[in-house]
């Protein structure tokens, strides 16, 4: 069954089956969640100075309740979109009737519940950092209250809505240090911040294509500030969100092996980016894409790794 032969009437576990594969492919984000949470728990542990891994228990709550945010996040973006969606991009799965908002509604608060519950029986006190995560995605779906004015500054929209990624990891981490004291380490501060600008490479990545590639009405960066100058601000959120996990790692002790493996994974992932701003092609604009996920999964998995690899 395709994707254009599912019935209308069919089960909603059968349509959102086919939505997820679409619009949120659970197995895809549920690597790069369990990378994620696996960061965010042991960084945490590493700077508290606590040794081995995070119990089974912590990981599950973590992995589980960061796959809920996402998709909490994909569902409030259909909302947000569903205009501009129903107007220039028909195929999607939500304007062709595949699925309805209301019932992706109720599968986001589902996916609250879910969350809620798994945080209260672990630990009530990460409910407030997790509150604060469904709070901003509250503003943001809102669009702040202003959403004719950012609509007319595409960068301020993105700088605004990526702060959620770092609200993200305070609540990934607060996971295991919530029960140590009232405040986060001070270390936090740096994974937050490659949360932020590792957030900006994902979201500037999948949004710089090639002119021929490009689709009516779909504000990309590259239709924003031209290929080249798009492709410039991706290098440059890489090398920032690069700065910021060389710094984090080297914050917990690792050593050569660590920074290597980051100076590779760095090179790996802007040889398209460079190669795109000379021919401008097809293959190489969806290059930059991989290239974004490659970096996010790599450096995750290099901060994870990080407070063991002196010892390898």
């Amino acid at each position: 069954m395709t994707r254009d032969t599912v019935p209308d009437d069919a089960p909603l576990i059968v349509r959102f089956w086919h939505y997820q594969s679409e619009r949120f492919p659970v197995f895809k984000h549920g690597i790069l969640v369990a990378v994620f949470a696996s960061a965010a728990l042991s960084y945490s542990r590493a700077v508290r100075g606590e040794c081995g891994l995070p119990s089974i228990e912590q990981y599950a709550v973590c992995a589980v309740s960061l796959l809920m945010v996402f998709f909490l996040l994909r569902v409030c973006d259909e909302f947000k979109d569903f205009a501009e969606d129903s107007r220039y991009r028909p195929y999607r799965p939500v304007p062709r009737g595949l699925i309805s908002l209301k019932e992706l509604a109720l599968l986001g608060m589902g996916a609250v519940a879910v969350a809620a519950f798994l945080n209260a029986l672990h630990k009530p006190l990460i409910l407030a950092p997790l509150a604060l995560v469904l709070a901003y995605i509250a503003f943001m779906t809102s669009e702040f209250f202003v959403p004719s004015w950012l609509k007319r500054h595409p960068m301020t929209y993105t700088l605004s809505h990526m702060v959620v990624m770092p609200l993200v990891m305070l609540y990934a981490t607060g996971v295991d240090w919530i029960d140590e004291r009232n405040l986060p380490p001070r270390a936090i501060a740096l994974l937050m911040a490659v949360a932020y600008t590792g957030g900006m490479v994902i979201e500037i990545g999948r949004k710089v294509r090639a002119p021929e590639m490009e689709e009516t009405g779909v504000e990309t960066y590259s239709v924003l500030y031209g290929p080249r100058r798009a492709t410039v601000l991706w290098l440059v959120a890489l090398t920032a969100c690069t700065a910021c996990t060389v710094v984090s790692v080297m914050s917990v002790g690792a050593g050569l092996p660590a920074l290597i493996v980051l100076a590779v994974l760095y090179v790996i992932s802007a040889a398209p980016a460079l190669v795109f701003l000379r021919t401008r092609s097809n293959r190489l604009s969806e290059a930059i894409d991989a290239a974004a996920g490659i970096w996010t999964l790599g450096a995750y998995l290099v901060i994870g790794l990080a407070p063991h690899l002196p010892q390898l």
